[in-house]
C-alpha cells in the first residue's frame, strides 16, 4: 500500500487543538510522520503514512467535534494572505482566488482591511487553486492588457479547466475581448467579474 501525504486545517481553539493532538497520538501511533502547527484560529495538520491510517486520523478528529457539538472541517476559516503565500511559496491575486472558490461552490470573502480570505474550503483545495492560478497568470500575462483582463482570463481558465485559446475564442464571440490590430494584444471590454459570470452561465448551459 503506497504512502501518501495529506493536509488538514482544523478550526479549534488552543485547548481543543492540544487535545486533538493527544488523541491522534494515542489512537494512531502507526502514522509515520505527523506535523502540527497550532495557530490563532486553528491548527494545520500534515500527515504522511498509509491512506487507511490517515482516514482513521480524520475520523478521530470528526468524532471529537461530534461530541463537542461543533463541525470539524466545514466551518469558515480566516486565512491571512501572508500565511497562504508562505505555504504556497508564491503570491497570487486574492480577488481571483475568491472568485474561483465562489464559482466552485465554496463560501469565500476577501477583506482588504485584514488582508485575509475567509472560506470554508480546505487548505489543500486552496493550495491546489493557488498553484493553478499561478500557472494561468504566467500564460496570460503577455496576451492581454491590464490587470482586469488578466483576472478575467485567469479566473475562467481555472474555473472551467479550458485552455487559454478556448477561453479567448469564446470571449471574443461574447464581445468580452477585443484585439488591438497594432499590438495584437487583447483588451477587456466588460467588467471582469461580471464578464466571468456571463461566460460561466453560457458555458454551463452549453455543456449541460
Amino acid at each position: 500500500m503506497p504512502l501518501v501525504k495529506r493536509r488538514f486545517y482544523v478550526n479549534c481553539n488552543h485547548d481543543e487543538c492540544i487535545e486533538i493532538i493527544q488523541r491522534i497520538s494515542e489512537k494512531l501511533p502507526s502514522i509515520d510522520t505527523v506535523e502540527y502547527e497550532v495557530r490563532e484560529d486553528g491548527m494545520l495538520i500534515e500527515m504522511y503514512g498509509y491512506s487507511t491510517d490517515i482516514k482513521k486520523a480524520w475520523a478521530v478528529i470528526k468524532e471529537y467535534f461530534k461530541h463537542s457539538g461543533r463541525p470539524a472541517g466545514k466551518s469558515v476559516v480566516k486565512y491571512s494572505l501572508k500565511a497562504l503565500a508562505r505555504q504556497a511559496g508564491k503570491t497570487f491575486p486574492p480577488a481571483v482566488l475568491v472568485k474561483v472558490l465562489s464559482l466552485k461552490g465554496f463560501k469565500a470573502h476577501y477583506s482588504s482591511i485584514d488582508e485575509a480570505i475567509q472560506t470554508n474550503a480546505g487548505l489543500d483545495i486552496l493550495m491546489d487553486l493557488i498553484n493553478q492560478i499561478d500557472v494561468a497568470v504566467a500564460m496570460v500575462k503577455d496576451k492581454v492588457k491590464g490587470t482586469a483582463g488578466k483576472y478575467y482570463l485567469t479566473t475562467l481558465m481555472v474555473a472551467t479547466g479550458l485552455g487559454l485559446e478556448e477561453v479567448v475564442n469564446e470571449s471574443l464571440k461574447l464581445g468580452h475581448l477585443r484585439i488591438n490590430e497594432e499590438s495584437g494584444l487583447l483588451s477587456l471590454a466588460v467588467e471582469w467579474d461580471k464578464g466571468v459570470d456571463e461566460f460561466i452561465k453560457k458555458y454551463r448551459v452549453s455543456t449541460s
